[in-house]
């Protein structure tokens, strides 16, 4: 999935040709990504959405395949070159786990489960960046045959994902889990989710969340995303990517100080 390059930071009249948007088979997504570091466009904010075919059984009984949607945020301790060199590998690392990071049972399905690929991804990170932790959040989804998507979604230390709902009501996915590549740590349980036509599941990094107009001021925090977001209310995923982040570019007086990153997924209409 390819990307525009983000505006350097400061330079929030650049805003908005950095919003990307595509129409991928079941679901449609808006990202932007913005480089809190002055001169340089390198960040260690990513996301990545991927599709992953399994094998799977119909309701006849005969083998098929099924494929479901990997949607995968995560932002690198520190900024610029080192840090983005830090992303890129973890995002590949990603597409070449998702395919094994997998529940079975005997005689069920196959499916994808987002909280072994992210303690995989931990374990890459323990060995290859020489403890440069992470915080990433992941999910998996597949259409649930009435207009929306369903599936499962971890997080390892990252903020958490929204789902704004129809009517703008906004809810927060609660998924506890230990940050990547730093200590030992357990896997924490992936959570069901849900979708539906017209809802958004929205994923961050802490770019948006600790946004302040100077040193000691109050963060944007999630209570002003959460409102910005209810005002998204049956518009669009690019509509979603542009309220969250000139709000918080301009709760700054326009200029990002960290690294951002915001991605919106909507079941295809």
């Amino acid at each position: 999935m390819s990307r525009p390059r983000a505006p350097r930071g400061g330079d929030a009249g650049e805003l908005p040709a950095v919003v990307y948007t595509q129409s991928m088979q079941v679901l449609d997504l808006a990202s932007a990504q913005l480089s809190g570091t002055p001169g340089v466009d390198a960040t260690g904010d990513f996301y990545d959405v991927f599709p992953v075919e399994l094998p799977a059984r119909g309701r006849d009984g005969a083998d098929g395949a099924a494929t479901w949607w990997w949607v995968v945020m995560g932002d690198v301790c520190g900024k610029g070159m080192a840090a983005a060199s830090v992303a890129a590998s973890v995002r590949h690392a990603a597409h070449t786990v998702a395919s094994d990071a997998l529940d079975a049972a005997a005689g069920c399905d196959v499916a994808p489960n987002p909280a072994l690929l992210l303690h995989r991804l931990h374990d890459i990170l323990m060995v290859a960046t020489g403890r440069r932790f992470v915080t990433a959040v992941a999910a998996v989804l597949r259409p649930d045959g009435h207009g929306g998507l369903v599936g499962r979604l971890a997080s390892a230390g990252h903020e958490p994902a929204l789902i704004r709902r129809v009517g703008g009501a906004v809810d927060v996915v609660a998924a506890g889990g230990m940050l990547l590549g730093l200590v030992a740590r357990a896997p924490a349980p992936a959570v069901e989710v849900r979708v539906g036509a017209g809802e958004a599941l929205v994923m961050f990094t802490d770019g948006v969340t600790e946004a302040r107009p100077g040193p000691g001021s109050e963060c944007f925090g999630l209570d002003r995303l959460t409102d910005a977001l209810a005002t998204s209310s049956g518009r669009s995923v690019r509509t979603v990517v542009d309220v969250v982040t000139t709000s918080a570019i301009a709760y700054r007086n326009g200029f990002l100080g960290d690294d951002l990153a915001i991605l919106a997924v909507s079941p295809s209409i």
